[in-house]
């Protein structure tokens, strides 16, 4: 049986994922355990190097909620050459996709700026938060517990002041991951030929069916848009299975006209990012797909022609991430990583 290799720079990453908490309104809300694992995971993808072999893994998860948010938020700290985990939060703000919208205090006075960066001043590490008028201010190790809050609706807990996350920079942090992984423009929201995550459910028992807003690009590479209506059928988790879909044009974007090539199986994946974004969803066109029951992970690695599959029970399968307790018949989750 095939085994993926620990990476020991994910170490520490279920104490980040742990931490994390969604704020709506005044209620706060802490996420379970398994979203630690969606953050190694994260975190696993993005350290793998361009000579890896295409890998695909595919978890059951309670829930689809926050899944996206939470691998997009390994891969963007993963994909860093120092392991913040291992550290501090200054790392983990140092390492974040700038600029980005912060409330901090300097010197006892609040400020709103903007992160632009870190930079070395007289050997120590310092955040630079640009000022209106171009003034800037410079907080070192020692004072990153003064930031206050990054943006407006997602929180990371403790000791750090809840540093917030508003929905605009996590949009914007997962097209960069998603451009890490597939090696495109990180500003292209949409990925042609590549799939990275595929988020399948409510799976119940792999039956899936869903109209969704989507886009696909055509041969030539431009971006349709229009709106997807997907039913998978799986008898057996062996079976391949049988799709069918339907595109319907949106109604704002005229008629919609794919090619044939563009409906093969599987012939469209729709990412949705979750979060409370309706329209938070981007399409994935991908191969390399492994389906399963309840009760069972599975993995792909290699290229269309050349493949290595296996099925296996979830506590026979030695993996990187915490994924083998307690995970519930639920939502279908499908990773892959392409060099």
């Amino acid at each position: 049986m095939t085994h993926l290799p620990v990476n020991p720079k994910i170490s520490g990453c279920s104490f980040f994922a742990q931490r994390l908490a969604v704020v709506v309104g005044e209620e706060t809300m802490r996420l379970p355990g398994w979203a630690s694992s969606l953050v190694a995971l994260g975190q696993y993808l993005a350290t793998l190097d361009d000579a890896h072999p295409p890998l695909t893994a595919v978890l059951e998860l309670p829930t689809r909620r926050y899944a996206a948010l939470l691998v997009a938020l390994g891969a963007v700290y993963g994909r860093q050459t120092r392991p913040v985990f291992t550290t501090n939060d200054f790392d983990v703000l140092a390492s974040l996709s700038t600029p980005i919208k912060v409330r901090y205090r300097y010197q006892s006075v609040a400020f709103d700026g903007v992160l632009e960066g870190c930079v070395d001043r007289d050997g120590e590490a310092h955040l630079v938060i640009g000022r209106p008028g171009g003034a800037f201010h410079y907080l070192p190790r020692s004072m990153n517990s003064q930031l206050i809050a990054i943006g407006e609706d997602v929180h990371l807990g403790g000791h750090h002041r809840n540093l917030q996350f508003s929905g605009e920079y996590l949009r914007r942090q997962w097209a960069f991951a998603a451009g890490v992984f597939c090696k495109v423009d990180p500003s292209d929201y949409l990925l042609a030929d590549r799939q990275d995550v595929i988020l399948f459910g409510p799976a119940g028992p792999l039956n899936y069916e869903a109209r969704l807003p989507m886009a696909i690009y055509d041969s030539e590479g431009v971006p349709q848009f229009g709106e997807l209506r997907e039913a998978v059928r799986v008898q057996d988790w062996r079976d391949e299975g049988s799709v069918n879909t339907e595109l319907l044009p949106l109604s704002s974007e005229g008629e919609l006209h794919l090619p044939e090539e563009a409906r093969l199986f599987p012939p469209i994946a729709v990412f949705d990012g979750g979060f409370g974004y309706a329209n938070w969803r981007y399409l994935i066109q991908g191969h390399h797909v492994a389906l399963l029951t309840p009760g069972r992970i599975g993995f792909q690695q290699g290229d269309a022609a050349v493949s290595e599959s296996f099925y296996a029970r979830a506590d026979e399968v030695e993996l990187p991430w915490e994924v083998t307790q307690g995970f519930p018949a639920g939502q279908l989750l499908a990773f892959t990583r392409h060099a």
